[in-house]
């Protein structure tokens, strides 16, 4: 189902600006490269036995860094998300 809210500013595209085709691939090529990033960061290992030579609030300051940082991550991908369905709702070739 297309994405027609956002929270972001999004363009009203017109035959002055930037296609909607152009707009739709960049973004995409954008959410392929952020879903690949945040996996990544995921995978990567935050655990306590990495902290056991150090107090055990220095572990969850860690962990909760980690989780901020995977929420930003998150919100990138909202944004991108936002402009590539704008794209595809605003694209001729979809909607003939």
């Amino acid at each position: 189902m297309l994405q027609t809210t956002s929270q972001y500013s999004l363009p009203k595209l017109s035959i002055n600006g930037s296609s909607a085709k152009s707009l739709e691939d960049e973004y995409s090529d954008a959410l392929v490269a952020i879903r690949k990033a945040r996996q990544a960061v995921a995978v990567c290992t935050c655990h306590p036995r990495d902290f056991q030579f150090q107090e055990p609030a220095e572990y969850i300051k860690a962990r909760d860094q980690r989780n901020v940082i995977l929420d930003q991550l998150d919100e990138i991908e909202n944004y991108l998300d936002s402009w590539y369905f704008n794209a595809v709702e605003q694209n001729p070739d979809h909607n003939s």
